[in-house]
């Protein structure tokens, strides 16, 4: 839940208790919540269920239900709350109509656009007669901003209808139209715009118990039927909620009927059943009023009856309306009505008729556009009123005329000053149509190249001129003297709770009104939010988007560059500053451009330094206390700090003891810590002028005109609006219109201004193992294995430096002897060239003009590669020496300014510490700008090289492959994208892997579609020379030769040779058919190798699924890809990939046909030839599948995971070429905890794995891969894309920001996942010898017979060693207490039974910081996560064959087997071995008696 919800939601806690503690006070409390928590909060004591969609379990309503249903777990009537986790939004509003229709008060919270999507169970509940209360959010579709498009689609549902225009009406129509619903047995819908109310902190008032018992009533107590219809179905009394299915009264409900049935049942349900719910509405607002003395109705108008012309307008409009419509009506008095719609269904058509009397103009404001339908529908609508007026004659006179105004749409700002130059304009001008806020025709003289575009834009479409209104104001207007309005300025990833800190305090103390702003939380490495409010004590007034400060604080981490909501701060309003280490030199270390934004507004400028004794976690405290002291002392004298230091004190009594302590003094230092403050008196020097940088892509691209994926036409349009922070100078065009964003756009962004930190290279201490560059998440390192002698041609081609070329060869031989010798380890490429330079000289010196030349081109070389860092190392340069001498190469390294975002990872995989973190200054800005510069115009890296450091354990086939500048800005920088962000360095990994694999493969396509095109054409020749004199030979040969340039028209070759080839005999069709075939061979080998960009046809395409992933990589105007791109919708992602696969196969079939064609007119297509019209995917050979670019369907497990998995299980057995990246959070449901400070983590269904899940499509390749083991990443990605049918990947991808833990241990937390079994690696390869066990690969990870794995300290490891590093798990370990039931340790604890797990305490026993022992207790939910891991992993092991249950037994009888074998062996080895001792012995004893006898007998004279 927000943190700005925290504070409002305790008080509330506090003074209505539970159900039993009902408070008497029937009015409520006064307090501050936004609109989504409120409405929960308030559902929470009327409805008994709420159904909860998976995709928006982190949205504030939601967890505001969650929330209330763990602490209260009873609603004010007793009966008890739970709620339904659904997989999508249509599964939530089903099982809302279930609960229903069981007779259940039920809620559930949506957008609108995914209610309106589902209008057919919307349709079902008005049928069924279910009082189910909805709240939907108006947004987007693709959650932009708000929007009514959907609500109005909504309108015609058949449900109630009201729209809510702030918090509090949000919430008395919680009650309104629950009583309506029940009354009239309707579903009612209850909308609020999502960024001015539902995510707004605003003032409210929250009702009590008591009211809420009296005005809604328990469900048991029936209500009277109230109608004849109703008495028929019900009796004379019926039930609030009726129970349709009921165990008591069975019945079959929404059973199939065929057309006549349906039809009837449709006019009826009509007729009897859908009573006139205007009488209703009118009694519930009227008893409402009678509660609380607040006042609705269908229709809010001001001065609507005495105006000539009205403006109409629904939700949150109303109040920016009646601020600009005040502040007119005190400097005029032109009579303008505001008429503003409380109910859409049903429409008080009536009471509208009467109030449009004698109007001459209506005026209708309305957040939808509707292409193609002509009016908008709320003006649509309104006319249809005025023509049904006429025609029953409640309508009399001319009709007014009928004006439209769209205002924003998709978030577009909706500005106070805008409503008042409406307002002002309104009598004066008439317009049919027009766009609040927009300018079409702004002028932009300082970027000429997009002033041409305007130009020409209002010369072809010259009704904009009148199209567009937005205020031009020099200067922002002074507020209303009765508002104060404060902002706070901040990084776009932290938290909005200072500010609603701010708020709380001063409604506190001060009562009065609240309006808010809030920046939504994006995960936008670089970006700034605004979040702003307005206070009160008059009157309830938004003063609109982009209203003028009174206070603005900047939250100054990082070295801003500009701060864009200085513009809204009036002259000489506030400005508070955090100071920076170096108090008394903040202002001035601030860069000039910035320095010039201050100065323009000429604040009053208060500095609060940050004492050193400061923890991240008191940031906020610190800034708190600040800004309350500024107040204090002007804006708010009347409030004292000592005030504010109680009123926070009371605040903080719902923390614990030691954390009230720690930021109550960052509060109080901060409180006394503020200094009034000036910004330094210029130095009269002119600053210089910032360097025009055109960004490398730019430059390298090929500029296809001004189409629409021109990156140059981009450039000059839009990025460098946005380069330079103009981009409120954008307008509408065309190119916006398309929403396409051309290739490799995101290298616009510069982040070189937002770090204050930059690793700096010593390749002396450099290895080159490769974890830096292959493990940056952006792309930030450039790493280049060149030899001294390509090194120094480089530089000379660079420089133009042709005098030097002679003696490349001897400086580079020269070099290389050096490194041989060990006389260095890592030097510049200047200081090594020069020292070369040197010795030549001495050796063979040179005579003085050529010297001097020489010299000259020396100078221009080093002043090319100037600091270049190189390296020797030993398996680049020395293994390469021993190949070949003057083999070896030196390892280029350098640390790319502009899109590294000092996340620290690559300081902490660099055991060898070459690259540290040092302050960013100007001088080492420019040394790291220089050499990024000359690397990008380095050679790349030779593929023998990286084939032969491959194999090496370092750099390994990771780093090796990114060793290729085409595989390591696969992914481009300057993206948005966190800190240290695992996704990205997955991602990264992945697309360079592809692009590595399939490049060289269509290069060597490319030119076998040469060579074809080149017989081809001399197949046309050989054709031609025995039918064409030879006169006309020489002609046709250069035409010929045009072919390769595509310059020639086929119709002008064929008929200058028509004439000849008709009495020649020649076959003029094939003739045709082969020049034909060869000009579409030259234009496919074009578009393969070079294409309109440049880049060639691109290897793969992506399906990018909406999540968190796209927040950084497919946002507005950044684009960091070089490939097709194609954001998915959600739940429909899986079906978008297989179109657009479709889409990419038949582009490849195109080129794969042509070449049959040309192998059969050469006669080569071998026996049985397919015709090549007639090919397709399923008779290509593998050669031929291994060239079809794949497809990526990337997306998070929250966007693919759900009902949507079912559909990439028809993926995964497609037999097509679809790689499926999944993304893994592992958050196993358990982190919906909030983080103080933090945002909060995705969380999906915990139960399910979607890797186990893809093992039961056994015709997909299928592995499990961790960032912490790139070997097997790599080796895993490779057999997936050598594979030719579909793949799934799955990967985790952690997230410092979400997950909690610093940018720089990403890896390390990766790796702990592995070694503890929380994401065991491996890989299921389909083509695998055997039965499926045998194709199931465990290798990877670390002990992978044993259970568990030990730590380095030799205790073994578990999920929740890996949960306790992570601080969304915090909340799930806290220290043993003494009453906590028989501690065990949480190794023992695995070993019991489940049922004997119940009366035990799960323990784990770590080390703190100092080395003290401290026992913690583990939540039961985690300690079962880390159970249900160890599951999974032993399931892995008994699928692989690794362990079984079978497996002690079938060891034991082998055992047996083996023993009783051996014995039967020794025993039949000894028998035999007597056998062969006793012959021995006979024999022996046989020949040694024959011999005694024959001595006996010789001796005896006998022989």
């Amino acid at each position: 839940m927000p943190a700005f919800t925290n504070t409002a939601i305790k008080l509330y806690r506090k003074l209505f208790g539970t159900p039993a503690g009902l408070m008497p006070q029937d009015s409520g409390i006064h307090t501050l919540l936004d609109g989504a928590s409120a409405i929960a909060i308030t559902e929470a004591c009327i409805a008994e269920n709420a159904a909860i969609s998976n995709r928006h379990g982190t949205d504030h309503a939601n967890l505001a239900w969650l929330s209330e249903e763990s602490r209260q777990l009873h609603n004010v009537f007793g009966e008890h709350l739970s709620s339904h986790s659904a997989s999508s939004a249509r599964g939530a509003l089903a099982s809302a109509i279930g609960l229903a229709s069981a007779g259940r008060r039920a809620t559930l919270f949506l957008d609108s656009g995914e209610l309106s999507g589902a209008l057919d169970l919307l349709q079902r509940a008005v049928e069924q007669r279910l009082p189910l209360v909805i709240h939907a959010r108006n947004r987007d579709i693709d959650k932009s901003g708000s929007s009514h498009q959907a609500l109005q689609q909504l309108a015609d549902s058949g449900c109630l209808l009201l729209i809510a225009g702030n918090v509090q009406e949000a919430v008395d129509f919680t009650l309104i139209a629950r009583r309506v619903a029940e009354a009239n047995l309707t579903p009612a819908i209850i909308a609020i715009d999502s960024g001015e109310t539902a995510n707004a902190l605003q003032d409210v008032q929250l009702l009590s118990p008591a009211l809420i018992q009296r005005y809604i009533g328990e469900t048991e107590k029936n209500l009277q039927s109230q109608s004849a219809a109703e008495r028929l179905l019900f009796g004379e009394q019926r039930p609030p909620v009726p129970g349709w299915h009921s165990l008591d009264r069975p019945s079959l409900q929404s059973a199939h009927r065929d057309g006549r049935a349906q039809g009837l049942s449709r006019a009826a349900n009509a007729t009897f059943l859908q009573g006139e719910l205007s009488d209703s509405l009118e009694q519930a607002f009227n008893a409402f009023n009678a509660e609380t003395g607040r006042n609705y109705s269908a229709l809010f108008s001001q001065q609507a009856e005495q105006a000539d012309q009205l403006i109409i307008l629904l939700g949150s409009a109303l109040e920016p309306a009646l601020q600009a419509h005040r502040q007119l009506n005190k400097r005029e008095r032109k009579a303008t009505g505001l008429l503003a719609l409380k109910s859409l269904r049903p429409l008080p058509e009536t009471h509208l008729l009467k109030l449009l009397q004698g109007k001459k103009r209506l005026i209708v404001m309305e957040r939808a556009e509707t292409p193609l339908a002509g009016d908008p529908p709320l003006l649509r609508e309104l006319r249809q009123i005025l023509g049904r007026g006429q025609e029953r004659g409640e309508f009399s006179g001319a009709a007014p005329r009928l004006e439209s105004v769209i205002y924003g749409c998709g978030g577009f700002p909706l500005r106070s000053a805008d409503l008042t130059e409406l307002l002002q304009i309104a009598h004066r001008e008439s317009s049919s149509k027009r766009y609040l806020g927009i300018d079409f025709t702004q002028s932009n003289a300082h970027q000429p190249k997009r002033q041409v575009l305007l130009d020409s834009l209002r010369r072809d479409y010259p009704e904009i001129e009148s199209l567009g209104l937005r205020a031009r104001q020099k200067e922002p207007a002074s507020s209303d003297p009765a508002l104060l309005t404060l902002a706070v300025d901040r990084p776009a990833d932290s938290s909005a709770s200072l500010l609603a800190e701010a708020a709380t305090l001063i409604h506190s103390i001060a009562g009065g009104y609240i309006r808010s702003r809030l920046g939504e939380h994006t995960p936008r490495w670089g970006e700034r939010a605004q979040d702003s409010f307005s206070f009160s004590q008059s009157s309830p007034t938004d003063p609109g988007d982009e209203a003028p400060l009174d206070l603005l604080l900047v939250e100054l981490h990082d070295a801003t560059e500009q701060i864009p909501a200085l513009q809204r701060l009036r002259k000489g309003g506030i400005l508070l500053l955090q100071a920076g280490d170096d108090e008394s030199n903040t202002l001035a270390r601030l860069p000039a451009r910035l320095q010039r934004q201050i100065r323009s507004r000429d604040p009053q400028l208060f500095l609060y330094p940050a004492p050193k004794w400061l923890k991240p976690e008191q940031r906020g405290e610190l800034a708190l206390g600040a800004l309350c002291a500024t107040l204090a002392e002007g804006l708010l004298s009347a409030i004292s700090t000592r005030k504010f230091l109680s009123s926070h004190e009371q605040q903080l009594k719902t923390e614990t003891a030691e954390r009230a302590d720690s930021l109550l003094r960052a509060f109080n230092a901060g409180l006394e810590s503020v200094r009034h403050t000036a910004l330094p008196a210029p130095t009269g020097q002119q600053p210089p002028a910032e360097p025009s940088h055109l960004p490398a892509a730019v430059r390298h691209l090929q500029a296809s005109g001004d189409r629409y994926d021109s990156l140059p036409r981009f450039w000059d349009q839009a990025g460098i609006l946005y380069r330079q922070g103009e981009q409120a100078q954008l307008t509408p065009d065309p190119y916006l219109a398309s929403g396409v964003i051309p290739p490799l756009s995101a290298t616009f962004n510069d982040h070189s201004g937002n770090r204050t930190l930059l690793p700096v290279f010593d390749p002396a201490a450099c290895t080159a193992c490769g974890d830096c560059w292959s493990n940056c998440p952006d792309s930030a390192i450039g790493s280049t294995a060149i030899s001294p002698t390509a090194l120094i041609n480089a530089g000379i081609g660079i420089s133009g430096a042709d005098a030097l070329r002679p003696m490349a060869s001897k400086l580079g031989a020269r070099i290389s002897a050096r490194g041989r010798k060990g006389e260095f380890s890592g030097d510049s490429a200047q200081q090594l060239i020069h020292e070369a330079f040197d010795w030549l000289q001495q050796k063979a010196p040179l005579a003085e003009e050529r010297r001097e030349a020489a010299e000259s081109a020396l100078a221009r070389v080093e002043a090319a590669l100037g600091s270049l860092p190189l390296a020797i190392t030993e398996t680049l340069f020395h293994q390469g020496e021993k190949l070949k001498k003057d083999g070896g190469e030196l390892l280029t390294l350098t640390i790319n300014p502009e899109a590294c975002k000092a996340c620290g990872l690559c300081i902490a995989v660099c055991e060898p510490q070459a690259l540290t973190p040092q302050p960013q200054d100007q001088q080492r800005l420019a040394s790291a700008q220089q050499q990024w510069q000359a690397w990008e115009q380095l050679p790349d890296t030779p593929s023998e090289t990286i084939e032969r450091v491959a194999g090496e354990a370092e750099p390994g086939p990771m780093g090796a492959q990114q060793l290729s500048r085409y595989a390591l800005l696969a992914l481009a920088s300057g993206d948005t994208a966190e800190a240290g962000s695992g996704e990205k360095i997955a991602l990264r990994q992945i697309l360079g892997t592809t692009e590595f694999r399939m490049q060289p493969l269509l290069h060597r396509f490319a030119g076998e579609l040469e060579q074809l095109q080149s017989r081809i054409s001399g197949l046309i020749r050989e054709t031609l020379v025995d039918a064409l004199p030879s006169a006309d030979l020489d002609t046709l040969s250069k035409r010929l030769e045009q072919l390769q340039s595509r310059s020639v028209e086929i119709s002008e070759l064929i008929d200058h040779t028509n004439d000849q080839l008709e009495s020649s005999g020649v076959d003029a069709v094939r003739l045709a058919r082969l020049t034909r075939l060869a000009q579409k061979l030259s234009q496919h080998h074009w578009q393969l190798v070079q294409g309109p960009q440049g880049l060639g046809r691109a290897r793969y395409g992506i399906a990018l699924a909406p999540g968190s992933i796209s927040e950084w990589a497919a946002t507005f105007p950044l684009n960091p890809f070089q490939v097709p791109v194609s954001l998915g919708l959600p739940g429909a992602t899986s079906e978008l990939a297989m179109g657009l696969l479709q889409g990419q196969l038949a582009t490849a079939l195109q080129t794969l046909r042509l070449v049959h064609q040309a192998k059969q007119e050469l006669g080569e297509a071998g026996r049985n030839p397919i015709a090549p019209q007639q090919l397709t995917w399923d008779n290509l050979s593998a050669e031929e599948r291994a060239l079809c670019p794949p497809l990526l369907l990337i997306g998070s497990e929250e966007a693919l995971g759900g009902e949507e998995f079912s559909q990439i299980a028809s993926l995964l057995n497609s037999g097509l070429p679809i790689k499926v990246i999944l993304l893994a959070e592992l958050d196993g449901g358990l982190d919906q905890i909030e983080q103080q400070g933090k945002p909060l983590a995705a969380s999906h269904d915990a139960r399910t794995n979607l890797g186990l899940m893809a093992l039961a499509q056994r015709s997909a390749f299928v592995a499990q891969c961790s960032i912490a083991d790139p070997s097997h990443l790599h080796r895993s990605l490779r057999s997936a894309l050598d594979f030719s049918g579909p793949a799934l990947i799955r990967l985790h991808a952690p997230s410092p920001q979400r997950h909690g833990f610093a940018s720089d241990r990403t890896l390390e937390q990766t790796r702990l996942a592995v070694r503890s079994r929380s994401f065991p690696l491996f890989s299921y390869d389909p083509r695998g010898e055997g039965v499926f066990g045998s194709r199931l690969d465990l290798q990877g990870n670390p002990a992978r017979g044993a259970l568990l794995h030990n730590s380095d300290d030799g205790q073994p490891l578990t999920p929740a060693h890996w949960a306790l590093t992570e601080q969304r798990f915090a909340s799930r370990f806290r220290a043993l207490a003494d009453d906590d039931p028989a501690p065990t340790t949480l190794l023992d604890w695995l070993e019991l039974e489940p049922a004997a797990r119940q009366k035990k305490t799960p323990i784990l026993s770590v080390t703190q910081g100092k080395g003290d022992a401290m026992v913690l207790r583990i939540d039961p939910e985690l300690a079962q996560m880390a159970a249900d891991q160890l599951h999974i992993w032993r399931t892995l092991q008994e699928l692989a064959g690794i362990v079984t249950p079978f497996t002690a037994r079938v060891e034991a009888e082998a055992e047996e087997r083996v023993a009783t074998q051996h014995q039967a062996e020794l025993a039949a080895l000894k028998a035999d071995y007597e056998q062969q001792l006793n012959a021995t012995r006979d024999s022996a004893q046989t020949q040694i008696a024959q011999q005694l006898q024959d001595r006996l007998m010789h001796l005896a004279g006998y022989r």
